[in-house]
């Protein structure tokens, strides 16, 4: 049965990022209406994580901005990452 959890798991999944922003300017980027409604054609219990990809390198700039401009070496502070845990 389609639920507003299960709605805003396939809107996030099937989003594309933009190329410019960082992940707190865009969010999930782009809405894909003709691959969220596919996911939900697929109806199924499923588990998903956003965001899926955690780059902090310097490959990771300028989505993963503040993450990847601090230095990760041994005795710098601890990274905090929130993700959310999606499940349907």
């Amino acid at each position: 049965e389609l639920n507003p959890a299960l709605m805003k798991q396939a809107l996030l999944e099937s989003a594309s990022r933009l190329s410019g922003p960082s992940i707190f300017e865009q969010g999930a980027g782009n809405l894909n209406l003709d691959g969220a409604y596919r996911i939900l054609a697929r109806l199924g219990p499923r588990v998903s994580i956003w965001p899926e990809v955690w780059d902090l390198t310097g490959g990771g700039c300028p989505y993963m901005w503040p993450y990847c401009s601090q230095p990760l070496y041994h005795s710098a502070q601890p990274v905090t990452l929130n993700a959310s845990l999606l499940n349907s």
